[in-house]
């Protein structure tokens, strides 16, 4: 198992953010390789072993709630984490697919962040 931190969601990543398409695509994309690159450090060269057909990779996401955000939605705050998710995906060669999430709501405190733990 692994466990690292990833900042809070990009504001335009959010489902109710209406924001500019562009805008949204560029905050998918920063997210999706904010989480490719500090997954493969928090690798460090190890394999995730990838699960048997019809298991699943359980994902654990602790939301970190920044101070000066309101109260959120945890189903909208994992919906916000998709580009996260695809950049695990990336970096440990398991399709998403196979990705069991479930989330909790964590400590409220500073800049905010994501708590993720990959494997068992």
């Amino acid at each position: 198992m692994i466990t690292f931190e990833l900042p809070w969601p990009s504001r335009a990543c959010w489902q109710n953010s209406r924001s500019h398409w562009a805008v949204k695509a560029q905050a998918v994309s920063n997210d999706r390789h904010t989480a490719l690159v500090l997954t493969l450090k928090a690798l460090n060269g190890k394999q995730i072993p990838v699960p048997p057909n019809g298991e699943s990779l359980k994902v654990h996401l602790i939301f970190n709630q920044p101070n000066r955000t309101p109260r959120y939605d945890l189903a909208n705050a994992e919906a916000a984490c998709k580009a996260f998710l695809d950049g695990i995906a990336d970096a440990t060669a398991i399709d998403d697919e196979q990705f069991y999430v479930d989330s909790e709501r964590g400590p409220k405190g500073g800049a905010g962040s994501v708590t993720v733990s990959v494997g068992e």
